[in-house]
């Protein structure tokens, strides 16, 4: 490897296309130390300072800053020293690099893209495991401010799970802010400027326009009245329609047929009102209503259409049987247009009786609605 160059200006800070960022800290400890110290007068002059390293010129490393970091400031001209192999610890940032990014690999255009990629991934990680988040962008500053325009951070139940937009009150009051967006429980995005001075805590002097966009990301949520033969071969399914499946049954475990497997891939909840559970259910949850007692079916599907409309809301049974309900739920008050919204009978493509059968059938049914 070539010499390289260390300005005797000192270390300053430049984040252009091409270009890695390096903490100055980093670069003086990386150093030989007599060579740190003739260049730096110790590593705790470098401290505080950021380097820029022109990677399209591997032979010289460039450094520079104002004079009152460095002890050689002047008309002395630049120094070449010939340190050998540059050290491996001389390397951006984990946020910068990247995990899996070779230090001394040739140059990239992508180094600004692990940026970006960093913050999508963690958010595609909340969007996989179903965890409500904000991001958080300074979008606009003015005066002296702790992060320029660009800077993220993401904000759970939990706090901030990634970045920074530069720490203290500010950060505070913004993860306040982005945390009261999941608690309404609705997506949104909204703007807001926050003046560093006395009442923010802050004696920076400058002002942060940050834009905050919530993601709430709930699975889709399947409820199955009924947690007998097709209820629990549908449940079954659960891996498979990518939604989470719950069972409301009015009896006791001991007491369904079939018997439960120790362990499902479905919730089962036990209740002595089952039409109890309809108003507790998740917005968009799609409905289907199978349970033990016909009489119990039409309970469940009045007080459903009453707190209605629903993404889907199917009923088990024959064209018979959905003639009769039809009546029933008329004389009960119930509207025309919302009688019309239930789907019976449920399923698709399949006049089987067999459980197992009729659950594929509604699966197949239900797989449109959920993607």
């Amino acid at each position: 490897m070539g010499p390289f160059t260390l300005h005797p200006l000192g270390l300053g800070a430049a984040n252009l296309a091409g270009r890695e960022l390096f903490s100055a800290e980093i670069v003086a400890e990386s150093l030989p130390q007599g060579v740190r110290d003739t260049i730096f007068g110790g590593p705790k002059r470098a401290i505080n300072s950021i380097g820029r390293v022109p990677c399209s010129q591997r032979g010289s490393y460039w450094f520079k800053s104002s004079m009152a970091h460095h002890p050689f400031a002047g008309p002395m001209g630049p120094m070449r020293v010939r340190p050998g192999p540059l050290p491996r610890v001389l390397r951006p940032p984990l946020e910068i690099r990247g995990r899996d990014r070779d230090p001394l690999a040739p140059p990239s255009n992508a180094i600004m893209g692990d940026v970006i990629n960093a913050w999508l991934d963690e958010l595609g990680r909340h969007r996989e495991v179903g965890s409500p988040c904000t991001v958080v962008t300074v979008t606009g500053t003015q005066g002296s401010t702790p992060r320029d325009a660009g800077a993220r951070m993401i904000v759970d139940a939990d706090g901030v799970s990634w970045g920074t937009i530069g720490g203290g009150r500010l950060e505070q009051l913004a993860t306040e802010q982005a945390q009261q967006m999941l608690y309404a429980g609705k997506p949104g995005a909204e703007s807001a400027r926050f003046p560093l001075g006395a009442k923010a805590g802050q004696c920076c002097g400058g002002e942060v326009t940050l834009f905050f966009e919530s993601f709430l990301w709930l699975r889709k949520q399947v409820v199955i009245f009924g947690a007998g033969h097709v209820g629990q071969a549908l449940g079954g399914l659960a891996p498979w329609l990518g939604a989470d499946v719950l069972l409301v049954d009015s009896r006791s475990r001991e007491e369904l047929v079939p018997r439960l497997p120790e362990t499902t891939p479905f919730e089962v909840r036990f209740v002595d009102a089952p039409e109890g559970e309809i108003r507790n259910l998740r917005p968009g949850s799609l409905i289907l209503i199978m349970t033990h007692s016909h009489a119990m079916d039409l309970e469940i599907l009045a007080e459903a259409l009453r707190s209605g409309p629903h993404a889907y809301l199917g009923l088990i049974g024959s064209e018979r049987k959905w003639a009769r309900f039809r009546q029933q739920l008329a004389r009960m008050g119930l509207g025309q247009e919302a009688i019309d919204s239930v789907r019976c009978p449920i399923g698709t493509g399949t006049t089987s009786k067999e459980p197992n059968q009729i659950a594929l059938s509604v699966a197949a049914e239900l797989s449109g609605l959920l993607r």
